[in-house]
């Protein structure tokens, strides 16, 4: 259950993390340069993403972990907490506690529906990331099956 315990506090950490950067920038930093900061907080989120995925690997050796079993336990984890902060988004949105907008007008376009966007996009990395382990997977079997 070691891997469990990595797997739980690794993804958590960086979904906290992940979400409070997004939520910095699509709350706090939008100003007059917002396409600039937008893209900016786009491109540090996956820049991000993709290198607690590459850390991963350091995670297994260094704690001495079952490489599948942490892998499953970190993927499933991260799906929940994708889901479950869309949900507590949803909720906060529609009490106005978060994101609260003008009434009619073009004042506030999206109306939160970034959030849950950004959810979504969380979990399509996932997929992704899946996706190309399964690949890689593959691919090194078939290298030494030729041998």
């Amino acid at each position: 259950m070691k891997e469990l315990k990595y797997a739980l506090m690794y993804a958590s950490i960086s979904q906290m993390l992940l979400w409070l950067i997004f939520m910095v920038f699509d709350e706090l930093i939008m100003s007059d340069y917002e396409l600039y900061v937008l893209y900016f907080g786009i491109s540090l989120l996956i820049v991000l993403f993709i290198l607690y995925f590459i850390h991963n690997n350091e995670i297994i050796k260094n704690h001495k972990l079952k490489s599948m079993k942490f892998k499953v336990f970190e993927y499933s984890i991260w799906t929940i907490l994708s889901v479950a902060m869309m949900i507590i988004t949803l909720i906060l949105i529609d009490n106005r506690l978060l994101h609260p907008c003008s009434i009619g007008g073009w004042d506030c376009f999206l109306n939160g529906l970034e959030y849950q966007l950004y959810a979504i996009c969380m979990l399509i990395f996932i997929v992704l990331i899946i996706v190309i382990e399964i690949i890689i997977y593959f691919v090194k079997k078939i290298k030494h099956s030729n041998k």
